[in-house]
């Protein structure tokens, strides 16, 4: 599959999605190591509808290296505070079923 068919593929379920999902849901995408998900033309994509935080888009993310030094900087810009809240409503979210 190159990049072009990926971002076909995307346009579709994103289609699929709007048309059985409400908005109120998160979409995710899971992908495998291949490399079209990681072509310009497909991250644009990603970055069009909404897939991808603002953070990641346009930056190079080729080698684990790239990727884990873009998570530590994203990482370091949230607050403490941040991760506080996150953690402490697992358990109220885990309850509920979300």
């Amino acid at each position: 599959m190159d990049s072009k068919a990926m971002v076909n593929e995307m346009e579709a379920m994103d289609w699929r999605l709007t048309l059985i999902r409400s908005q109120r849901f998160k979409k995710f995408f899971l992908f495998d190591n291949a490399a079209p998900h990681r072509a310009k033309v497909t991250t644009d994509k990603l970055a069009q509808l909404g897939y991808v935080h603002d953070f990641m888009v346009g930056r190079d993310t080729r080698t684990q290296a790239d990727l884990d030094n873009h998570n530590e900087q994203w990482i370091s810009t949230r607050r403490k505070q941040f991760w506080r809240d996150g953690i402490r409503k697992l358990a109220d979210r885990w309850q509920q079923g979300h």
